[in-house]
């Protein structure tokens, strides 16, 4: 338990300490009045749940529930330095958000009614005129902040030798993948099930891959001697989703009534500050078919929670479904007998997924949504199967100054690294 003490209250509150003690010592009673209130401390320590009647003494214990020794996420919130709190405050509107949904099974209903007309994410065709499309992705930017996009200029082929990459490099044995440990300062390399959401309180059930395009950031990092073409293929990878990023922020920039390049021009790649990101993931396969009986309700594959980037670009697979959107933004109010409803957001042939991130929704002042997602677990026989995927994060560099109407000032160094220090554990924690 948790002990509080406050002041005790003077024996008249027109009398100073001074002569409280006096008076106890005239009348020779201080020595038993002492030993009485050393008895009844005592018997409060006893009991951990008591509190005095006047508040001098206010104990709180653990079994409140306030800190559930299963959340790993708290523990790890306890365990922050100073310097990781000030980076969290940056960010902690949208990690408090994520914690109500943490023990209650209503926030994650997926509901068969619709309450704002069409259920389906929008797919946006790249090739038509600018102005139409900037419009269609304004308009899927601003109610579900999930949009998919065609005729992108990222061809198939280079996809399809990026997902290779990533099932030859998680196919390798862990004492392999290990050698490129996740750092998460330079927020690179591999790690598992280490990630942990406020949403559920424990690791997401996936492994991952990090590849920051920042300058000699990797070089530690890439499994060279295992998968020699693996900085090749990524580093081609990154530069395309790259152009198809900027091309979509670009459209967004015209809508918001921006100047042009007021945000593109500050996500560089390979220089000093760059902090755009690829992620590799994979999702392992259970060795068991999985009932509803058997999950746990805050156990997810990843767990709910928004993007902290500007953009994400995500790629899937058919036949590797779960990933799943708010149907309801999360700033509207939320309660059992109006869940946040979850909209399936499956694999379109041709399609990347994009994704608005926080800095894009702060940038906007919330014009443009940055939508809570998860990726399910699996049920049935489909969890013997794995599922891949691939998100590229357009991110600015870590001095941009992202400027707000409704939001103080901040940089993208501090947005990131309020979300990194709050997802993953310092070194010496792993």
């Amino acid at each position: 338990a948790t002990w509080t003490f406050k002041r005790v209250k003077g024996l008249h509150t027109n009398m100073n300490n001074a002569a409280i003690l006096q008076v106890l010592l005239r009348r020779r009673i201080f020595v038993p009045l002492l030993l009485v209130v050393v008895v009844a401390l005592v018997a409060v320590a006893g009991q951990p749940n008591s509190s005095c009647m006047d508040g001098s003494v206010s104990v709180s214990s653990e079994d409140d529930g306030k800190n559930d020794v299963n959340d790993v996420y708290a523990s790890r919130m306890d365990d922050q330095n100073h310097e990781d709190k000030e980076y969290i405050k940056v960010v902690q509107e949208a990690l408090t958000f994520a914690s109500r949904l943490k023990d209650n099974p209503h926030q994650f209903v997926i509901t068969d009614t619709d309450d704002e007309g069409n259920n389906n994410i929008p797919v946006i065709d790249l090739s038509l005129n600018d102005e139409a499309v900037a419009q269609d992705i304004f308009d899927a930017a601003t109610k579900w902040g999930f949009f998919q996009i065609t005729n992108h200029g990222l061809d198939q082929h280079l996809i399809d030798e990026m997902f290779d990459v990533n099932r030859r490099f998680m196919a390798l044995d862990d004492t392999t993948k290990t050698m490129y440990k996740f750092d998460r300062k330079a927020i690179c390399g591999y790690e598992k099930a280490t990630q942990v959401h406020p949403s559920s309180g424990i690791p997401d059930m996936k492994e991952n891959f990090l590849m920051a395009a920042r300058k000699d950031a990797m070089n530690d990092f890439w499994p060279t001697e295992v998968m020699p073409d693996f900085e090749v293929k990524s580093k081609q990878f990154i530069e395309k989703c790259h152009e198809v990023g900027i091309r979509v922020l670009h459209l967004l920039e015209l809508k918001l009534g921006m100047v042009q390049g007021q945000i593109t021009e500050y996500n560089t790649l390979w220089d000093d500050e760059s902090k755009c990101v690829l992620r590799l993931l994979h999702y392992p396969a259970t060795d068991h078919v999985i009932g509803s009986e058997d999950l746990d309700q805050n156990q997810w594959r990843a767990a709910p929670h928004t993007d902290f980037a500007l953009l994400t670009l995500l790629f899937q697979k058919f036949g590797e479904e779960g990933l799943q959107c708010a149907r309801r933004h999360h700033s509207k109010d939320v309660t059992e007998s109006h869940p946040l409803g979850w909209q399936p957001v499956p694999a379109v042939d041709g399609a990347i997924t994009v994704n608005i991130g926080d800095m894009l929704q702060r940038w906007s002042s919330d014009k443009l949504i940055s939508n809570l997602h998860r990726v399910v677990m699996p049920m049935g026989e489909d969890a013997t199967k794995s599922r891949y995927s691939m998100a590229f994060f357009l991110q600015p560099d870590d001095s941009t100054v992202i400027e707000s109407e409704k939001y103080e000032t901040v940089t993208a160094l501090q947005m990131i690294q309020g979300r990194v220090r709050a997802y993953w554990p310092t070194a010496d924690k792993e």
